[in-house]
This record gives structure tokens, C-alpha cells and sequence, in this order.
């Protein structure tokens, strides 16, 4: 069985663990994920450097941050996050 570009990434287990990997805060990474708000671009560039997204995933990126931040959180949470991630 093939696995989804998704399923390949090495998912964040915490806010904190988000935090760390991006370069920001973990309450920046908590509002991020809960769709309280904008990365920045350089944020940006450094959740697309350190999750290694491209492709696909990067176009369904874009578009969740073209939706706003609630639709932008949301991915996050589905393709970045850990089912079992916990929110610090």
C-alpha cells in the first residue's frame, strides 16, 4: 500500500512541539492551529521548510490560507497535527 504525501510527514505531538520545529512561541502556535491567527510569511516558510511540504499538499495549503485563518487552522490541525496531538 502507498502512503498519502499526509501520512508521510512527521506530524507535531504539541503546541509546544509545533513551536519548536517553526520557530515561534507556543501560544503563536496555539492560535495557528485553533484558527485564531495568520502565520506570518516567514512563519509560513518555516511551517512549509520544517514539515516538508510541497505538491499537492503545498496547493491545499495555500488555499486554506487564501480561506482565512479558521480554514488555515483547520489544515493545519488535519495535516500537521497528530490525531492524538496534545494542546499544551
Amino acid at each position: 500500500m502507498f502512503m498519502t504525501r499526509a501520512q508521510a510527514i512527521d506530524r507535531a505531538t504539541s503546541n509546544t512541539d509545533f513551536a519548536r520545529r517553526v520557530g515561534v512561541h507556543y501560544t503563536m502556535a496555539s492560535r495557528i492551529r485553533n484558527g485564531k491567527r495568520m502565520p506570518s510569511s516567514t512563519t509560513l516558510s518555516h511551517i512549509q521548510t520544517a514539515f516538508n511540504i510541497q505538491g499537492d499538499l503545498l496547493k491545499s495549503m495555500m488555499a486554506a490560507l487564501d480561506a482565512g485563518q479558521t480554514a488555515f487552522g483547520a489544515w493545519v490541525q488535519e495535516h500537521l497535527f497528530s490525531v492524538n496531538a496534545s494542546s499544551d
